[in-house]
């Protein structure tokens, strides 16, 4: 499976590198526009998948990672971890693999493409108690964001029982993931998917 993985994200990559050129911020990252044919590519085998472009002029390193909450609570601050060298254009995919109902863990992919290559990771995880019973709700960067140095959130996964529904975490978490923690309040199991570029 992590062959598989690899290939995809060479194979999305070279689509994406070209959407990366038509961006003239000097130091971001945002959201690829993912087209029919790699959307077909994605969700034939994974179950969630969010690909993200950066342009980058300052830094020679990304780190991404994966952080787990439970009602609010982090309990892993580094699920599944790992850092690359990157080049100036390039994409981030952050993806689980499509799984069948009676399995006892999960699969997270990280993968880091660039015109010098591809680093990525699996990580694995148990399922949340009565996942299949559970609403899940996921979403990713909602707008484009300037590499500072910082930790960015990237995307989330949130699992709830909650009978009533659930709503996706708002675009003020991503914004500032510090000042709205307590809405992981509302959510059983949360995955945070974040990426921070070094110099």
């Amino acid at each position: 499976m992590k062959k598989l993985f690899g290939t995809l994200i060479l194979i999305l990559l070279v689509g994406s590198l070209g959407a990366c050129s038509n961006n003239n911020s000097n130091t971001m990252i945002s959201a690829a526009n993912v087209n029919e044919r790699e959307e077909t590519i994605l969700s034939t085998i994974t179950s969630e998948s969010f690909l993200f472009d950066f342009n980058n002029t300052e830094y020679k390193e990304v780190a991404v990672w994966v952080e787990k909450y439970e009602s609010g609570k982090l309990v892993d601050d580094q699920l599944g971890y790992m850092t690359t060298q990157v080049d100036k254009k390039g994409s981030i995919i952050l993806a689980t693999a499509k799984a069948s109902d009676n399995e006892k863990q999960q699969t997270f992919h990280i993968g880091v493409g660039d015109q010098d290559g591809t680093s990525s990771a699996s990580v694995l995880d148990k399922k949340p108690k009565d996942a299949d019973a559970m609403s899940i709700v996921y979403s990713g960067l909602p707008e484009e964001k300037t590499l500072d140095g910082g930790e960015i959130l990237l995307a989330n996964i949130a699992y709830s029982n909650n009978e009533f529904g659930t709503s996706s975490i708002s675009n003020q978490f991503y914004e500032d993931p510090e000042a709205h923690m307590d809405e992981l309040n509302e959510y059983n199991v949360v995955y945070l998917f974040k990426a921070k570029f070094m110099k």
